[in-house]
């Protein structure tokens, strides 16, 4: 018997996809699936949010999306927003802009909205909305999610920032705001192949140059709307404050990140949230692909991607652990931490015995 193309994903190999260096390229694959999702394999039902979330995919993404580059709400950003009428330049403590809703998506019928303001989220739920997984069952963390997290994240370059998608500086000439982001993550069920993918928060210019109060405290703000999106996680936000997280907490409340800006924000609430039956959530596995991978180039390798890291050979160098932050996430949901660990003989890095 034939063995199944794992590979395949939506009609193209995956190592295909991962060598695409055409922007338009990667806008006719999504093109062609929002026209005609049947011919894919999806839900023709899907097809006007396909449109939807294309077009506003479009609008903050590179050359010239009119929400990236608008010249009404300057300075550039991958991010749709809105002027706040209640900053100046002379309110430091105000932010320039207001992060302002692109997609709103129901997790399903009678649940909670959740709201898209980035590209990089957009692509996610895009390519998640043409699963699940094909072969179901067959499909595993290194012969399908893996490579399919790769695709994404060197998608997300190709389309905004100030990368490449082999990591290499843009042409200034070219446009792009921002460094790529930090992890890219995939969450998973292995018994129907149900995925998500996901990005850390970026594309955003924060800087106030020249002593100019040019965009306020909109880093801030920008951090505290990605944290407001797990309002409805568990009660997580009540727990903790924006300026309070567990890798918060063990740098000493100066380093660390806020709840809701890794990669796994978006994954997590539309995997693990409570709309999800608690042993299907139980099931779910994920992993986090850090954006280095990108400088491997071209020809999507396995054995290079899953390469030992130099200064710990127990752990990858590509392929990383969730912090502490996603693991209390995964806790508060009922999923299993270890489904999510890279390598399974790894002793606990965060051991809980308090």
């Amino acid at each position: 018997m034939a063995q199944p193309n794992i590979l395949n994903f939506s009609g193209v190999n995956l190592t295909v996809l991962h060598d695409y260096h055409d922007r338009a390229a990667v806008f006719d694959f999504l093109q062609a699936r929002a026209d005609a999702p049947a011919n894919f394999g999806v839900d023709p039902d899907l097809g006007p949010q396909l449109q939807l979330i294309l077009t506003q995919l479009r609008s903050l993404s590179l050359p010239d999306g009119n929400q990236y580059n608008n010249f009404s709400i300057r300075p550039d950003q991958h991010i749709h927003r809105a002027l706040n009428p209640l900053w100046t330049i002379h309110t430091p403590t105000q932010s320039k802009f207001i992060a302002a809703r692109t997609y709103i998506h129901q997790l399903d019928y009678g649940w909670p909205f959740v709201v898209y303001w980035t590209p990089y989220d957009l692509l996610g739920l895009f390519l998640s909305k043409l699963g699940p997984a094909p072969y179901g069952q067959n499909a595993d963390k290194t012969n399908f999610y893996l490579p399919l997290t790769a695709v994404y994240g060197r998608w997300c370059m190709l389309l905004a920032g100030n990368r490449t998608n082999n990591l290499e500086p843009r042409d200034p000439h070219e446009g792009g705001v921002g460094d790529p982001s930090y992890f890219y993550n995939c969450t998973w069920n292995p018994d129907d192949g149900v995925f998500f993918l996901g990005a850390v928060l970026a594309g955003y210019d924060w800087t106030n140059h020249d002593n100019q109060n040019d965009v306020g405290i909109w880093e801030t703000d920008l951090k505290r709307e990605r944290r407001n999106l797990l309002r409805n996680f568990y009660g997580i936000t009540v727990t903790y404050s924006f300026e309070m997280s567990p890798t918060l907490l063990a740098g000493g409340g100066e380093f660390g990140t806020h709840f809701g800006n890794c990669a796994e924000t978006y994954p997590f609430i539309n995997m693990l949230s409570d709309h999800r039956d608690p042993p299907w959530r139980e099931r779910c596995h994920g992993l986090a692909l850090k954006r280095d991978f990108a400088k491997l180039k071209d020809n999507y390798r396995q054995a290079l991607i899953l390469r030992a890291s130099r200064s710990n050979p127990e752990y990858y160098e590509f392929v990383s652990q969730p912090c502490r932050n996603c693991r209390q996430l995964i806790e508060y949901s009922g999923a299993r931490w270890r489904n999510y660990w890279s390598n399974d003989e790894v002793p606990d890095p965060y051991p809980r015995n308090n």
